[in-house]
């Protein structure tokens, strides 16, 4: 554990940075084991004052020499907390401010023990919270193509061209998002690889998406659901799954 003496020296400094950018609570600092110890920030506050925190972080961090800089670390700093996530701020001191005993192996091995487990902020934690894992589907853009473009790798290029792979799939990212499901295609157009100077043209193919063809797809579950509906509650999306009709070119 973090020395009396220096755990109370972060917190009095914690308070002053609080008081300093006019925030309406207080940051309370735990001990965790060996040198660390965190603040954990509730998600709301969190989220209402994101830059505070950065700033507060920063501030106690580089006030006094004994403060380890490199492990001191601001979780989900710059990203909006979602689920039963918390925003850690974390104070690491150097070697000759802690102690160690068995508290802290105990502790230490719990968290271990939880992480072995996937007990530690588990997905089946955040399933209440699924909705706010599910990425918002911006305004479709104006003439937008209706085709959507994919450079595929050789291997499952061909397996789409055989007909032995009937369903792409891409993560379920802001961008994916934004180029699939704000305009979704009618017809995708797949390049075998890159071109190049002293390459080959790459060969490409067209096939239509089938109707009511694409959907979100959670890979733990085997869920999909509707992007649009969102018709099967408590599914976290890995992808975005689209089914392919028939080929045209």
């Amino acid at each position: 554990m973090i020395k009396k003496k220096y755990f109370d020296m972060i917190q009095a400094a914690l308070d002053e940075a609080v008081a300093s950018h006019d925030l309406p609570f207080r940051l309370m600092l735990e001990q965790v084991y060996y040198e660390f110890s965190v603040v954990n920030v509730p998600k709301d506050l969190a989220n209402k004052y994101p830059d505070e925190l950065s700033a507060i972080h920063d501030e106690v961090v580089g006030k006094f020499n004994f403060i380890d800089e490199e492990n001191s670390t601001d979780t989900y700093r710059g990203m909006v907390i979602k689920g039963t996530h918390v925003r850690d701020l974390q104070f690491a001191v150097k070697k000759g401010y802690f102690t160690s005993g068995k508290e802290d192996e105990r502790l230490l091995d719990e968290e271990c023990e939880a992480i072995e487990n996937g007990t530690f902020h588990s997905k089946d934690d955040e399933r209440q919270y699924w909705r706010e894992y599910i990425i918002p589907i911006p305004p479709p853009r104006k003439n937008a193509p209706s085709e959507l473009y994919l450079t595929m790798a050789y291997e499952p290029y061909d397996q789409i061209k055989a007909g032995e792979k009937v369903t792409e799939f891409r993560r379920y990212t802001e961008n994916w998002v934004k180029r699939i499901l704000a305009n979704p295609p009618k017809t995708i157009r797949f390049q075998r690889g890159y071109g190049g100077p002293g390459r080959p043209k790459p060969e490409q193919m067209v096939w239509t998406v089938k109707e009511n063809g694409i959907s979100l797809y959670e890979l733990e579950t085997r869920k999909s659901c509707d992007p649009w509906k969102l018709d099967a509650k408590g599914i976290m999306p890995d992808f975005i799954a689209i089914d392919l009709g028939r080929r045209l070119i």
